[in-house]
C-alpha cells in the first residue's frame, strides 16, 4: 500500500495541470483575403565608395505587401577595418510615417574609436535611390552617400 501512497502526489500534480489548461476558445476571424501577400521584394547592395569607409559593404532589403506594409532589414559588412557585421530590421504598417522610405538603422561604429557611430539607410520605392548616411562622433560631419537604382533588384509577385 505504500507504493500507491507514494503515487497521490504525482497524479495530483496531473491533475491540477490537466485543470489548469483550460479549454479552447472559439476561433477568430478570417482575415482579409491577401491581406498579408508579399507582392514585391528589393534588394539594393554594394560597396561604399567613400574614402574613409571605401570597402565597406552595404545591403537593403525589403518586403512590401498587398495591405502596404514593409518589412525592411540592412546589413553592414566591415571586412576592412573592424572586421564586423551589423543588422537592423524595422517593420512600418502601411499608414505610418517612414513606410514610403522603410528607414533602418544599425549602430555599427565604423570609424576611428568605438564610441557610437551609426547608419541610417533608407530606400525611396519609387526612384530606388538608396540613401545611406553615416554618423560618427569623430567625424566633423555625417558621411552621405547614395546607391543608384543600377544597384537594385526588385522582384514582383
Amino acid at each position: 500500500m505504500k507504493s500507491n501512497e507514494a503515487l497521490k502526489p504525482i497524479f495530483f500534480g496531473l491533475l491540477v495541470s490537466f485543470l489548469s489548461v483550460g479549454c479552447k476558445g472559439p476561433t477568430g476571424a478570417p482575415g482579409a483575403p491577401g491581406a498579408g501577400k508579399i507582392v514585391s521584394t528589393m534588394n539594393c547592395a554594394g560597396p561604399v565608395s567613400s574614402g574613409v569607409l571605401q570597402g565597406i559593404e552595404v545591403e537593403y532589403d525589403a518586403v512590401l505587401t498587398s495591405s502596404g506594409d514593409v518589412y525592411a532589414t540592412a546589413v553592414v559588412i566591415d571586412d576592412v577595418y573592424n572586421r564586423i557585421q551589423a543588422s537592423g530590421t524595422a517593420f512600418y504598417a502601411a499608414n505610418q510615417n517612414g513606410a514610403q522610405n522603410g528607414l533602418v538603422l544599425i549602430t555599427a561604429d565604423a570609424y576611428s574609436s568605438n564610441n557610437g557611430g551609426y547608419w541610417a539607410i533608407s530606400l525611396n520605392r519609387s526612384t530606388l535611390v538608396t540613401s545611406i548616411r553615416y554618423t560618427d562622433p569623430d567625424l566633423q560631419n555625417p558621411i552621405n552617400l547614395v546607391f543608384n537604382p543600377a544597384a537594385c533588384k526588385v522582384q514582383y509577385f
